[in-house]
This record gives structure tokens, C-alpha cells and sequence, in this order.
């Protein structure tokens, strides 16, 4: 009897296995983020305003206690140079109220997670709002100036049903003269389903025409006119370039510190001295036989040396 109780227990066990996993499963897809909407503002001094409003479904899966946001603060060019930006969160709201958060460093750039880690989300509908500040998102051309901007970030682990993004420009620009374009799916992907608009000169509206999968994205790129927003000086940019690259430069100052140390100590005494006046002389040197001359001329034993 005890035996038939045991190999029924397991039986049971066995069978709620799979249908726990596809429950947990089918509420993770549920988990998901209804909607993703950010204001970008460029300022005249190069700067950047952004406000995201994220409206996710959360069903105590994945979003336990909120949410967190992956932002890239870390790049490198084309020589292999770091190139460092600014991040600045200004507020964080949930349902329009303040929400606790704090900030990760993470390898290239900082994680945000927003929530407070004593409370448990109930299962419903949530509004969070990011408001940071960032610098050097701009990039200068010969003949325009360009914003390229991944909106979402490609980390999400949920469905992104819809993406809007208003991009607001320095006033003045002809709207003619403004160009934009668009990217989704995975990182490095050209799906183009989207649709974008010049509203007028100081503003670009986009919005994306499906749902992101999990770690797709949604990336923007707007050209608008030279002279609008405020572009970084030679001296600017290597003043950047040292701030950005503090342990490269600290090891190639080194390395020139060592290499003036020694060329200062070789000139003062590694240097060979001066010949002086040589004399001849015409008998063989006190107490040096021909074997002994034979040695220090060649410098070594040879058969002549024996011979002498």
C-alpha cells in the first residue's frame, strides 16, 4: 500500500511538472510592454533632453517588483579610442508619482532598476516614466549634423507592442531640409516597418507598424542642417579624448617619461668617449709576447695564437 502511494505521488508530480512550466510560460508571455513612447529634445549646446513613458503588463513573473532600463554610456571609434557620455537620471515616476530606483555600473554603460525591493507589484498595468539627461549624441558631418538614436535598446526580455518617438529640433530648420529614417529588429537588422514624418521644422514624429519581439529594437536617425546645434571645437575634443582615454594617456606619458630619462642618461654616460691622439709606436708593448697581442687583436683563441 505504501509503495502504490509513492509511485502515485510521483506520478503526480511528474504530471504537474509540465503543466506548471507552461503556465509560468504562458504568463511570462503575457508579461509584456504595451507601449513605448519618448520625447527627444536636442539642445542648442549639443545636449539632450529624453523622457520615456513605458506602459507594461505585469504578471508577477518577470516584473516582480518593477522594471529596469539598459543604457550604453561606453563606445569606442573607428581607431579603437573610448568614447564616454554623459548619463543623468532627473526623475523617475510610477503612475505619475515618484518611484525609488537606483543605478548598476555595468561593462558599457548603466543599468537602471526602478522599484522598491519590499514591495511585490500586483498583477495589472503600470506607467513608468524616465526623464535623463545625456551629451554628445549628436554626430557632425561636412554638410549636416545627425541624431542616430537606439529609442528601446535591444535588452528588452518582452514584446514591445508599439514604439512612438517625437523628436524635437532647435527652432528655425526648414523642414525641407530635414531627412529621416528608420530601423527595426535585432541589433544591426534594416526592417523598415515603420512611419515617420516631418510635423514641421522643430519637429519629427515616428512610430513603429508591429510589435517588437523580445530584444528587437527600434533605432531613428534624423539629418538636419550644420549650424543649428552647437559643435565641439579642436580643443573640445581632445580635451575629451584625454578624459576618455585617462589610463591610455597615463601609459603613453609613461612611456615617454622613460624614454627621455634614458636618452638623457645615455647621452650623459653611455656615450663613448672621445679618441684621443694616437701615437705609434715602434717596438711591441712591454710584457706582451706575440700570443697575448695575437689574442687581443682577434679578440679569441686561434691557430696563430699557438703559433706566435
Amino acid at each position: 500500500m505504501i509503495y502504490k502511494s509513492l509511485i502515485l505521488s510521483v506520478l503526480l508530480i511528474l504530471i504537474s511538472i509540465p503543466a506548471s512550466y507552461s503556465a509560468s510560460k504562458q504568463f511570462n508571455n503575457r508579461e509584456r510592454i504595451i507601449s513605448y513612447d519618448s520625447d527627444i529634445t536636442i539642445n542648442k549646446d549639443g545636449s539632450m533632453d529624453v523622457v520615456e513613458v513605458i506602459k507594461v503588463h505585469c504578471e508577477g513573473v518577470r516584473i516582480k517588483r518593477g522594471i529596469f532600463r539598459d543604457f550604453p554610456t561606453k563606445y569606442e571609434d573607428k581607431y579603437g579610442n573610448n568614447i564616454v557620455i554623459k548619463f543623468e537620471v532627473i526623475e523617475i515616476l510610477r503612475e505619475g508619482r515618484g518611484e525609488s530606483y537606483h543605478t548598476e555600473s555595468q561593462s558599457n554603460g548603466v543599468r537602471v532598476y526602478i522599484g522598491n525591493s519590499n514591495i511585490f507589484l500586483k498583477p495589472g498595468d503600470y506607467t513608468y516614466t524616465i526623464k535623463y539627461k545625456t551629451n554628445r549624441q549628436t554626430g557632425y558631418f561636412e554638410d549636416f549634423d545627425e541624431l542616430y538614436w537606439n529609442v528601446t535598446g535591444n535588452g528588452w526580455d518582452f514584446v514591445i507592442e508599439n514604439v512612438k518617438v517625437i523628436v524635437n529640433l532647435p527652432s528655425g530648420i526648414n523642414r525641407s531640409e530635414i531627412k529621416i529614417d528608420g530601423f527595426t529588429g535585432y541589433y544591426g537588422s534594416e526592417g523598415k516597418e515603420y512611419e515617420g514624418e516631418v510635423i514641421s521644422g522643430s519637429k519629427i514624429k515616428l512610430q513603429t507598424t508591429r510589435k517588437l519581439n523580445s530584444t528587437q529594437g527600434f533605432t531613428i536617425l534624423v539629418q538636419f542642417p550644420k549650424g543649428f546645434v552647437f559643435e565641439p571645437t579642436t580643443s573640445d575634443k581632445v580635451a575629451c579624448f584625454f578624459q576618455d582615454n585617462i589610463p591610455s594617456v597615463i601609459g603613453l606619458l609613461g612611456v615617454i617619461i622613460l624614454l627621455i630619462y634614458y636618452s638623457l642618461i645615455w647621452v650623459k654616460v653611455g656615450k663613448d668617449p672621445q679618441k684621443g691622439t694616437i701615437i705609434p709606436l715602434f717596438e711591441p708593448p712591454a710584457n706582451i709576447s706575440p700570443a697575448a697581442a695575437r689574442f687581443l687583436t682577434e679578440m679569441g683563441y686561434d691557430d696563430k695564437v699557438f703559433t706566435s
